[in-house]
């Protein structure tokens, strides 16, 4: 008998027929499986992947949804806020045009009171004009010294006085215009006429109260010698305290204004004016001393004339 690994000694009780039955019972044995998981209500690994992407398809969709709905509100914001920009801007532009209005009324009124006065100084040219006009209109011209220009001043004083006009310092109308300039140190300028009275035929009166506010520029440009000590030397602190009584106070002064007419240039011959600054400064200072030492070389005289050289 023949006998090997591929031989086995039972080879004879083998036979085909039990080799062919057994992929039967194989596709058998799955059947009983399928049909086993059917009563047990499972279901296979293909359902479930089915389920879990139609799981995830779903929360993509929700999550889209709110993302869409964010973005509305987001443009919904920035266009209410661009609306908002857009209105504040408007307003802005609304009051900024309202206060140019404003100005403007303003700067008319302005304008048309300058013409009247220039129409009231312009009057002295006129065959009409006399000591008494004339004096009117060279106390409305005073009292604005700080706000009118030099060149106005100069045009009306060429158009009332004399070419050779007397006044205090010096004549003509120059040097008339450059003795105003005391006033221009000072600040808060105002002033008041209390009378204005004819004397004679061709002579006025005129009576003030000027009130002013001295400053560390008056100091500076009309009491120069006040400002100029330095630290160490003798008289500094002599002058720091004048300066400290003097500075940031406001006086009045008393003054008075006489007008010569001259008949003949039908113009003013003379303005003569004196104002008291020595009383309120030795009001301030409290003794004749200290105002002594102000006024020694000082740019301005305590009649409150200007003296442009010591």
């Amino acid at each position: 008998m023949n006998r090997s690994a591929f031989c086995p000694p039972n080879t004879h009780h083998l036979s085909y027929d039990v080799i062919g039955s057994l992929p039967l019972r194989s596709a058998l044995a799955q059947e009983d499986h399928e049909k086993s998981h059917e009563r047990l209500g499972t279901t296979s690994c293909e359902d479930d992947v089915g389920i879990q992407t139609h799981a995830v398809t779903t929360i993509d969709s929700a999550l889209l949804a709110e993302l869409e709905s964010w973005q509305r509100k987001s443009i919904q914001l920035r266009r209410k806020s661009r609306r908002e920009t857009q209105r504040r801007y408007r307003k802005k532009q609304a009051d900024y045009t309202t206060k140019l209005a404003d100005d403007v009324k303003q700067l008319q009124g302005g304008i048309k009171k300058l013409q009247q006065q220039r129409a009231s100084v312009g009057s002295v040219d006129t065959a009409k004009r006399n000591v008494w006009n004339v004096a009117l209109a060279y106390s409305s011209s005073f009292r604005r010294v700080n706000t009118q220009g030099i060149r106005s001043q100069l045009e009306f004083l060429r158009a009332a006085m004399a070419p050779d006009v007397a006044f205090n310092g010096g004549f003509g109308p120059v040097e008339l215009a450059e003795s105003w300039c005391v006033l221009r140190w000072f600040d808060n300028v105002d002033v008041d006429i209390q009378s204005l009275v004819k004397s004679g035929e061709d002579s006025v009166v005129q009576t003030t109260k000027t009130s002013v506010t001295i400053t560390e520029r008056t100091l500076q440009n009309l009491f120069p010698h006040v400002c100029g000590h330095r630290s160490g030397d003798g008289r500094s602190a002599e002058m720091a305290r004048l300066m400290a009584r003097l500075v940031d106070q406001r006086i009045i002064m008393d003054g008075r204004t006489v007008f010569q007419w001259d008949s003949a240039s039908n113009s003013m011959a003379s303005v003569t004016t004196e104002c008291d600054l020595l009383s309120p400064i030795l009001m301030l200072l409290g003794s004749l001393e200290d105002a002594s030492l102000l006024f020694d070389r000082a740019l301005v005289s305590p009649d409150f004339q200007w003296r442009p050289t010591i």
